[in-house]
């Protein structure tokens, strides 16, 4: 009967994520008390209710029979049959089933300290059909359903101790995420994580959110709950990566893939359901989001919540005056928001407005540019904010069973009784309570999330009369909680996200000083346990970098070549001296205030480094913890292991022996070939490359996804392909104000195809213009945005959820044939063609003529003119290639730089393709082609399989296109190391943040190989995953 019963178990497991649950849970609500994995085993996907019951006799015959095994597995099989569901059920029956799962287990595991008590007291008996449902008495798991009053079935007592659950598990800590806090905040606010032994949770999930994730060993799949403290690209602009990296690798996990997947599998095997809260905007934002992830397995709930208190369902809080009620109480934590709003208009119009607006349209039979965000009411910045209160839930006291014996409590029923804060009365009369045998409970700790991130966020809070300041006030009054001042926990610590010219502020630090939320009482009205306060910003952190390993690749390939390999900010030893003191002094500090020597307010502002944890619980090591805090590094140390004068010898060499290969062998392919004209008219500075991401699929230690900039520092800038983090890495290459300065000139992006890891990070950089220009953004031409025909839907959904200022054109407005046409035709008619069914003679949904076009495109050709003119190139040409539907290469072709000849430079970058003949045919005579080259030699199959090229691949085409030099990019995020290929004198291979000025940098690059791999061991693994470490 064992593996019978073991196949009914997953059977119940699968069911409880699976869409068939509610009819299972319908047959174990509406028919006398039945062992539920019988039914379990009974029901199958798709059966009808009377189906799934007629035979519930039988079932319960096999249960029985599995249930009377001795061994561990008839235990477990006793705990399934001793299962009940609450009158709740119907309403949320997979929520409910979850919270019966997960009691089941809770008492397997006390089965092993007292197996009787377990066996005899784990049975929840069915309420009576006839006795009335209280709304909200039974406690929905993830309700989600702002204003309800929500209270855990388990664990309350009667004796009026701390509210209590068994939700919390053995520890609870916070651990800070300073993403941009090396950036000052361009790309990312910081982050917060939860950790609990039942659930995860984390506030905020910017742009580098996932890659700190991959480096530190934190498994994102976990994650059940993200709040939002702003709704825009700082806060959100890591969902979209981080959504589809937990979804590709949970059917990865079975060696599957979700498009090739039954539509019954899609449900059972799908990742878990994501959670996502903010203020009324967030429904916008995830409008946007499902653009992107929709379709591809990914599971989000979207949980808005009122922009005022008075628009929120109120509950009466035990003082009896009317106030906040929890966004989410889970059993495990209650979190209530606080919204501050210090202007009733955001950046579209009132921020009240959480509905998504119709997405904006153009006329019939139109195919022109489209431009957004042409005005906005007030800058994004200072839209409205969120604070977070969160309680954590109590633990119960601990059961003496010496007393118990003593009193004469008999094993079984009664011990469980007790234990759940129930009285029992003995067979002699006598009374025992719960508090006789049953030691005292312990509430749960409490801490503040707060972003305020303008001096006018400031003013509201610090307004004791304003909302937000009146809301924040209160939630030590217990409005925050079902319970009531009388049963919250005192307030542990308070994690401050603000900027650091707001935080630094005299304003700021009164305020935090003087704000009664962020105090404890005491009893005799005197003042409770002190409350430490985390700042988190690029001042308190010392602009330490955050990702470490990266930081590590850059300082080792500096001493290649200073100027193409920058060397990482912060990396001095001044530097990195002042910020170890500053390590010091917190956790000599932390150490005494642990000890309650000093609880002067000065004595508990401590830096929230990157890394530093928070311990919640348990009770004896609360405190803050810096040992997890990653130890920073010099860049001489990072490198000290290096031969300085051997590398640069190595350099000087390949560069000696390039110079005397020139044109030395004009039949072979491979041979090293005269500077290009065009190429030798220019000046140091006039173009450069800077490649921002190197690496394929997701953001990892050693290499972020693709990013590239080309940059004249006289005419502009254009953005090629924006993964995820983009604008982050071009501030650590360059610095703010230089990358400030580069997004400022900003004409042109052009993105590739529609996968995430080419362009979520375009967003970020087009927000970042606009509040660069300022005021004058309205006298600004919109950035011209050329992609594929699926980027528009996108942009124009997150343009709902802050102005972007751009132009939108097709990528097939500029083929090769549009170019060729010589004119601009002002309507368009629609489609003019068949050319877009995908078969042998097509590449990527299109013709494989690059001639060929399929659209009148209206004005669409004449905006991305008008961005060559300013930047000074003479076409900027899209090119079909094989990879998805609608993914293209580029060309870019600049003026004459040369007089004599009239030749300029030519760049072609492939995107991510097979090796095919329109990406030969652009390259030649290109100055540098850029291409893709995931896969090693050897692994064609894979290459393949995911229509991508190998090292080998990507070179054969440079040579058979006769470029100049053809610089290779995407790499697997397996290793750092620099691929070995037979051939390719002419070849460089790119590198996270490397800097190739046209002039000095390009020819040199093929002579940086040998040097660039001596520096990683063949054996060096880059991607072992670390392990997940605790305070």
């Amino acid at each position: 009967r064992r593996p019978a019963c073991m196949r009914a178990f997953r059977r119940l497991h699968s069911l409880l994520r699976s869409s068939s649950v509610r009819q299972f849970a319908i047959a174990a609500h509406t028919a006398p008390p039945v062992p539920a994995l019988a039914v379990a085993a009974r029901a199958r996907p798709g059966a009808s209710r009377g189906g799934a019951w007629g035979s519930w006799v039988d079932s319960a015959r096999f249960h029985t029979a599995a249930a009377a095994s001795p061994s561990p597995l008839g235990a477990l099989a006793r705990r399934v049959r001793a299962l009940r569901v609450s009158p709740g059920l119907e309403r949320h029956p997979a929520r409910h089933l979850r919270a019966a799962s997960t009691r089941v287990a809770t008492r397997t595991r006390a089965a092993s300290r007292d197996p009787q008590a377990a066996d005899e007291g784990s049975i929840i008996q069915p309420p009576s059909p006839s006795a009335p449902h209280r709304g909200g008495a039974a406690y929905e798991p993830d309700d989600g359903v702002y204003g309800s009053s929500h209270k855990r079935p388990m664990g309350k007592s009667r004796s009026g101790d701390a509210f209590v659950t068994q939700g919390l598990g053995s520890r609870a800590y916070l651990r800070v995420i300073g993403l941009g806090t090396d950036t000052d905040g361009a790309e990312a606010a910081p982050s917060v994580l939860l950790f609990t032994d039942a659930k995860r949770y984390t506030f905020n999930v910017g742009e580098g959110f996932q890659r700190f994730a991959v480096e530190h060993g934190v498994n994102v799949r976990r994650l059940s709950h993200v709040f939002l403290t702003r709704v825009c690209g700082r806060t959100a602009g890591g969902l979209v990566g981080m959504l589809l990296t937990v979804a590709d690798d949970t059917y990865a996990a079975n060696g599957e893939k979700f498009d090739e997947l039954d539509e019954s599998d899609k449900e059972t095997k799908a990742p878990p359901t994501l959670h996502v809260h903010g203020p009324p905007r967030t429904e916008r934002l995830m409008s946007a989001v499902d653009a992107l992830v929709g379709g591809r397995g990914v599971r989000t709930v979207r949980r808005p919540f009122p922009l005022m208190p008075s628009q929120m369902q109120m509950g009466e809080s035990k003082s009896k005056s009317r106030g906040w009620m929890p966004a989410l109480d889970d059993g495990v934590v209650t979190v209530t928001p606080v919204v501050v709003a210090p202007n009733p208009i955001g950046p579209l119009g009132p921020l009240n407005a959480s509905s998504v607006p119709p997405p904006a349209k153009r006329a019939k039979g139109t195919f022109g540019a489209f431009t957004f965000g042409a005005d906005a009411s007030v800058p994004a910045e200072e839209a409205e904010s969120a604070c977070y209160h969160v309680q954590l839930c109590g633990m119960p006291g601990k059961f003496d069973p010496v007393k118990a014996e003593a009193l004469g409590v008999p094993r079984g029923k009664m011990r469980g009784q007790l234990v759940r804060g129930e009285d029992v009365t003995l067979d002699d009369g006598r009374v025992v309570k719960s508090s006789d045998v049953v030691g005292e409970a312990q509430r749960g700790a409490r801490f503040i999330v707060v972003d305020c991130p303008t001096s006018a966020h400031l003013r509201e809070l610090s307004d004791s009369k304003s909302p937000a300041g009146a809301a924040l006030a209160k939630l030590a009054e217990g409005d925050g909680t079902p319970e009531g001042a009388e049963k919250i926990g005192d307030l542990a610590c308070v994690v401050h996200l603000a900027p650091a010219d707001v935080a630094s502020s005299e304003e700021y630090r009164r305020w935090m000083e003087t704000c009664e939320a962020f105090k404890n009482s005491g009893p005799n009205g005197k003042s409770g346990p002190a409350v430490r306060h985390l700042l988190v910003n690029q001042r308190e952190t010392k602009g330490a970098p955050v990702f470490r390993s990266a930081a590590k690749v850059n300082a080792r390939l500096h001493l290649v070549d200073p100027t193409c390999f920058p060397e990482p900010a912060r990396g001095r030893a001044e530097d990195v001296a002042e910020f170890e003191a500053a390590v010091k002094e917190a956790t000599e500090r932390a150490r005494r205030v642990t000890a309650g020597t000093n609880d002067a307010f000065a004595a508990n502002v401590f830096a929230g480094i990157n890394g530093a944890s928070y311990t919640l619980w348990p009770k004896h090591k609360v405190g803050l913890d810096l040992t997890n805090a990653p130890a920073q590094e010099t860049n001489e140390a990072m490198r000290a292991d290096l031969d300085r004068a051997a590398l640069e010898g190595s350099v000087a060499a390949a560069e000696a022996a390039r110079i005397a290969k020139i044109a030395g062998n004009g039949a072979d392919a491979d041979a090293e070939l005269d500077v290009p004209p065009g190429l030798a008219a220019m000046n140091e500075g006039d173009a450069e490359i800077i490649f921002l991401g190197t690496g394929s699929s997701a953001p990892a230690k050693y290499r972020n996804v693709t990013g590239i900039v080309v940059d004249q520092k006289d005419k502009g800038s254009v953005f090629v392909d924006t993964g995820e983090g983009t604008l982050g890495q071009l501030v650590r290459c360059v610095g703010v104000d230089a990358a400030d300065d580069i997004v400022r000139r900003l004409k042109c992006v052009w993105i590739s195809h529609i996968h995430a890891d080419h362009h979520v990070g375009l967003p970020t950089i087009l927000a970042r213009r606009r509040a660069l220009l300022g005021s004058n953004c309205s006298g600004a031409d919109p950035v011209t945005v050329v992609g594929p025909k699926d980027l528009r839907r996108f942009l124009n959904a997150y343009n709902a959820v802050e102005p972007l200022h751009a132009r939108f054109v097709d990528c097939r407005a500029t083929l090769e044939a549009e170019w060729n046409r010589g004119k601009e035709e002002e309507d368009g008619e629609g489609v003019v063609g068949t050319t877009n069914a995908p078969n042998s003679s097509n590449v990527g949904g299109l013709s494989n003529n690059p001639g060929s076009s399929s659209f009148d495109w209206g004005d669409s050709l004449s905006h991305v003119r008008d961005a060559c003119a300013a930047l000074g190139l003479r076409r900027m040409v899209s090119t079909p290639v094989v990879h998805c539907a609608h993914a293209f290469a580029l060309t870019l072709e600049s003026e004459a730089t040369c007089a004599e000849t009239g030749e300029g430079w030519k760049l072609v970058y492939s995107g991510d393709t097979r090796p095919c003949s329109n990406v030969t045919d652009a390259a030649r005579g290109a100055t540098v082609l850029v291409h893709e080259a995931t896969f090693e030699d050897g692994m064609e199959e894979d290459a393949i399989k995911k229509r991508h090229s190998t090292v080998g691949e990507a070179v054969k085409v440079g040579n058979d296109a006769g470029a100049y030099r053809t610089v290779l990019t995407h790499f697997s995020q397996r290793y750092p190391k620099v691929p070995a290929f037979k051939g390719g004198q002419r070849v460089g291979v790119a590198f996270d943040l490397m800097r190739l000025d046209f002039k000095t940098g390009l020819p040199r690059v093929p002579s940086f190989l040998e040097a660039a791999r001596s520096l990683f061991p063949e054996e060096e693994d880059a991607e072992t995953p670390a392990k997940e470490s605790a305070p």
